[in-house]
């Protein structure tokens, strides 16, 4: 399940507001970080791209809790936590996890590509969180030639698909400017961490 929390209330997604246990629909004011990710988990649900769809509903059908929280890196970046970083790389079991974004961003803190928060937001939730919770987080040696991980080359191709259809460049590399790395050409829109078949 996708959650926030509220003054300790627990509310949780449903495809298209925040309710409480008792299915109550939670209203918030338009300045809101709550309504802000609502927003953007809305346009998430209403993808074209089956991929961003799907993510999204096995999020919000999971036995994990996966909260979405008003935090930032102290560089401004988005993250996701596994809450449990042994069974994120457990297939079949997988974890809870944590999401933070700035909804309130205006631009990117990274060294190409355009921006829209339900990218961000797509990035850490349907990139690093699902693999955390599917029990597909990738140990940290499994990298490019040029040091970068595989899994944030899988999160900035889930990240891509949202920004080409908000009609915003897609991002080729990892790294904040001045310090960023060139992914692969032979893995932008190819490399998916998927389910075992």
């Amino acid at each position: 399940e996708i959650v926030i929390f509220v003054n300790k209330t627990k509310y949780t997604y449903n495809g298209k507001d925040f309710v409480d246990g008792n299915g109550n629909v939670a209203t918030f004011s338009k300045n809101s970080f709550e309504y802000r990710v609502l927003s953007d988990l809305n346009k998430l649900n209403n993808s074209k791209c089956n991929m961003i769809r799907g993510k999204l509903q096995d999020m919000m059908k999971s036995k994990h809790q996966h909260s979405i929280v008003n935090r930032t890196t102290s560089d401004g970046v988005g993250f996701n936590r596994p809450i449990d970083e042994n069974l994120a790389e457990e297939y079949g079991k997988g974890t809870d996890t944590e999401t933070g974004y700035n909804p309130f961003a205006t631009k990117s803190v990274c060294a190409d590509g355009g921006y829209v928060s339900c990218a961000t937001l797509a990035h850490e939730l349907l990139g690093h969180g699902w693999n955390n919770d599917q029990g597909l987080h990738e140990s940290d040696n499994h990298r490019t030639e040029n040091g970068i991980k595989f899994e944030e080359i899988n999160a900035i191709n889930v990240q891509n698909k949202v920004l080409v259809e908000y009609h915003q460049m897609p991002r080729s590399l990892v790294g904040k400017p001045g310090e960023a790395k060139q992914i692969p050409v032979n893995l932008l829109n190819h490399y998916y961490t998927t389910k075992p078949k």
